[in-house]
């Protein structure tokens, strides 16, 4: 037998022995992969939750602020203030950037 042979065979023993091994391998490695991937997604997907959480608590901020006395304004500026943790001074400003 020539060489060519001889490595041929040699493979073809070793992926007979190893085969549910390197299969395993495989899966492994798509395992890590897709882990990778779906904590990417989940930090992604947990800044837009933020965001829209934000945006609603703007909204609801500007409509209780135009209907209501000036205490009630205030009061809902500092429920707004804390649920968004910005300083109360910045709750308009910060609430503008948002909507």
């Amino acid at each position: 037998m020539n060489k060519l042979n001889i490595y041929k065979t040699k493979t073809i023993n070793f992926l007979r022995k190893y085969s549910l091994n390197i299969f395993m391998a495989i899966v492994a490695i798509n395992s890590y992969s897709i882990s990778s991937t779906l904590k990417e997604n989940r930090n992604i997907l947990n800044e837009n939750v933020k965001l829209l959480r934000y945006k609603e608590i703007c909204a609801r901020y500007y409509t209780f602020y135009s209907s209501g006395t000036d205490e009630l304004a205030e009061s809902r500026e500092e429920l707004t203030a804390s649920l968004l943790d910005v300083p109360l001074e910045l709750v308009d400003t910060f609430c503008q950037r948002m909507i």
